[in-house]
Parts: structure tokens; C-alpha cells; sequence
């Protein structure tokens, strides 16, 4: 696979000035190969094994909401906890590769200084991809590539949107050669199915621009701050067409796992179906202009002075007319 131009050296490490608002696209950090990623993420593979299937068989994921299951009527009760076990099953391995995702970035991170970023491995090879610049498609295509996680699993196993597909004819390829990619470019994340896309990735992840990049896209270990989940459905908005409903839960409600920045995984059912009370997890808050802490909707853009707040989607290059050449945009289905 190969494009025009490659450069072999890339800042990661996250050092000097901190980045402003939508700089992810253009701010360089000290020098980083994804062939040190590679290595790196070889030495922790073992020990993502043994947390995977530690996390999968011993430890349960926590529950955020709760809700009372209707008792099936007898007649229906063993198909009923059949379909449910299967859900159930399908849910925790969802949460076992959040968690993975989740951990192979802090190996990066306790190195680095800072999560990967798509721009700073190789701008080149983010240009010539199908979904441009930091979006999640080169973020997980790059890992991927590196050795970290496999294709299938960016895909949560309860996957209920036919545009979504797992990247079984992924191309690795030699990372830092010269005119080399250095990951597969046509790994995509098109939710929408447009013009024939697809995406290859399942689970959104926090947005890559703003003080939220500054401040958390690190090891910050923060339980209070969330940077990838099961995506929700557009700008935060209780929608129930939505396809990101039909995942974990046959409710007419938003149900999905959140990972956060220390890389505990919280199974969250939607609170309410109004703006100012959906996809609001109890822990997390941000602080707006005047101080004021305020409850933190996952899946909006709240904070739109700096940035701070969480926010949780499909992101791709804003390439509409006008649209500044860092501007990204969420993909929603």
C-alpha cells in the first residue's frame, strides 16, 4: 500500500506548549516512531491478554443504571432467557474490548505522555486515507496496524447497523518505510452507509479537539472523565430510530458500555428522554464560564467556548464548504 509521500518520524510525546482548541490536526509533539508503538505494544500484548480474559470471566462490569426486567410468562420464560443470556454474553465481551482499547492506549500513554494521534504518527498517510486526518478510523486502523487489537474487535459483538463491518481483509503493512502507509488507508468509519461506506469501527471515542484532547487524551486515570464508549445517537438527542438503540438492550432506550480514563467500564442505561437529562452518567460533570458545574451529556457538544466537556462520537474531517481545514464533524446512525 503505498502513497505519494511518508515521513518516517512523527512527534507523540506529549510535551511544550499544550495544544488550543482544534489544534489536534496541526500541533507536533517530540519524536515518535509507530515502530517504537509497535514495540511498545508488543512488550504489554501478554499482559492485555491475561486483562481481557480477566475482565471477561472474574470481573463484572459495573452497572451505572438499573432497571427492573418484566418476569417473562412461563410459556415464553426459556426462549426469553435464552435471547437475554445472549445478549448479556455479547455485552460483556463488548465491555471485555472497550477495556482492551481502552489499556493499549495507557501502554502508549505511560511511555508517551499522550494517547496515539493519527497526525503526528504520519500526516501523510492520514491525508491519503478514506477518513482523513484524526478521525477514528485512522486512530484504530494505526493501532490496529501497530499490533494492539485486531480488527473484529472494534466491533461490538451486539453490532445491530448493517454499515458496520468488521476489516477481515485488514492490510498490515511495514511501518516507516519510505513511501509506505503506515496503516491501512481504507480502514473507514462511515456509520451512514453513504455513497456505498461502511464503517469498521463500533465505539466512539472522545473528540480530538478542545481542553477535553489537552487534558485527557493521556493516562490521566481520571474516573470521572470517559474517552471511548458504545456510540449514542446524534448531538446527544433521545432519538429511539436511532440504530445505536438496538445494541445492547430491545427497550425502546439507549443502553451501552462507557470506559473511563482509568479504564473501569460502567454499563449505562439512559436516565431520561429530554436534552437537559439525556446520557448524563452520574459521575461526570464540566464547569462552565461563570463556575458553574453543570451535568455532562456524553454524546453533545456542551462546552463549545473551550472545550472541556466530554464528548463522545464518530469523528471524520469536516470537509464541507467553509468548513476550517482542523474542523471535524460526528457521525451519526
Amino acid at each position: 500500500m503505498r502513497i505519494t509521500k511518508s515521513r518516517n518520524l512523527y512527534p507523540i510525546a506529549m510535551t511544550g506548549s499544550p495544544c488550543t482548541k482544534h489544534s489536534a490536526f496541526s500541533c507536533r509533539r517530540n519524536a515518535f516512531t509507530l515502530a517504537e508503538l509497535a514495540v511498545l505494544l508488543a512488550v504489554g500484548a501478554v499482559a492485555s491478554i491475561f486483562l481481557l480474559v480477566s475482565c471477561s470471566e472474574s470481573s463484572p462490569v459495573e452497572t451505572e443504571e438499573t432497571e427492573e426486567t418484566p418476569l417473562a410468562t412461563s410459556s415464553t420464560a426459556d426462549t426469553a432467557n435464552q435471547h437475554a443470556g445472549g445478549r448479556t454474553d455479547r455485552r460483556m465481551l463488548c465491555a471485555s474490548q472497550l477495556k482492551l482499547i481502552q489499556t493499549s492506549f495507557i501502554l502508549v500513554s505511560v511511555q508517551e505522555g499522550t494517547y496515539p494521534i493519527p497526525t503526528d504518527i504520519s500526516r501523510d498517510t492520514a491525508a491519503a486515507s478514506v477518513a482523513p486526518g484524526d478521525s477514528t478510523a485512522n486512530l484504530h486502523a494505526l493501532m490496529i496496524n501497530a499490533g494492539a487489537y485486531k480488527p473484529d474487535q472494534v466491533v461490538c459483538p451486539n453490532e445491530k447497523n448493517p454499515n458496520v463491518e468488521i476489516k477481515s481483509d485488514y492490510e498490515r503493512t511495514q511501518m516507516g518505510a519510505p513511501d509506505i502507509a503506515f496503516w491501512d488507508t481504507t480502514f473507514d468509519c462511515d456509520v451512514t452507509g453513504s455513497n456505498g461506506r461502511v464503517s469498521n469501527v463500533s465505539y466512539a471515542n472522545l473528540a480530538p479537539t478542545g481542553q477535553r484532547f489537552v487534558n485527557e487524551w493521556s493516562d490521566t486515570l481520571n474516573d470521572e472523565f470517559i474517552v471511548f464508549a458504545d456510540r449514542g445517537p446524534a448531538n446527544g438527542v433521545h432519538d429511539t430510530t436511532s440504530k445505536t438503540y438496538a445494541s445492547h438492550d430491545p427497550a425502546n432506550e439507549w443502553a451501552g458500555n462507557i470506559v473511563y480514563n482509568d479504564s473501569s467500564v460502567v454499563f449505562f442505561k439512559n436516565r431520561g428522554n429530554s436534552t437537559s437529562t439525556s446520557f448524563i452518567p452520574n459521575r461526570v460533570k464540566w464547569t462552565d464560564s461563570k463556575g458553574r458545574q453543570r451535568g455532562d451529556n456524553i454524546f453533545a457538544n456542551d462546552d463549545t467556548d473551550t472545550g472541556s466537556d466530554i464528548w463522545l462520537g464518530i469523528f471524520v474531517k469536516d470537509t464541507s464548504a467553509g468548513a476550517s481545514s482542523n474542523r471535524i464533524k460526528s457521525l451519526s446512525d
